[in-house]
């Protein structure tokens, strides 16, 4: 399970949940105010607040788990990530 953030240093960081790591992080041109994964690829659109829009293909390296999963499988994940002591906020 993945979990994306975006930073003030222009940085967006891919989040493995269940190990509470950093996976991949990756450096644009303006500080991201929005991220969405796509439904049913391994893509992300990153918009910036300068009002410029990016896309990131290939996020999560080949060879893992798929980067896209059903909510209650998200919803699972985020409560065995909760008893571990990290807290994730699902919307």
């Amino acid at each position: 399970m993945y979990a994306i953030s975006g930073a003030r240093d222009c940085s967006v960081s891919v989040w493995h949940v269940e190990r509470a790591a950093v996976l991949l992080r990756a450096t644009c041109e303006q500080v991201p105010s929005s991220i969405r994964w796509h439904p049913a690829a391994n893509t992300v659109a990153i918009a910036g607040e300068g009002g410029g829009v990016g896309v990131w293909r290939g996020v999560v390296p080949s060879g893992m788990a798929s980067s896209y999963a059903p909510l209650d499988e998200v919803l699972r994940a985020a409560d065995r990530a909760a008893t571990g002591g990290l807290h994730v906020h699902v919307f």
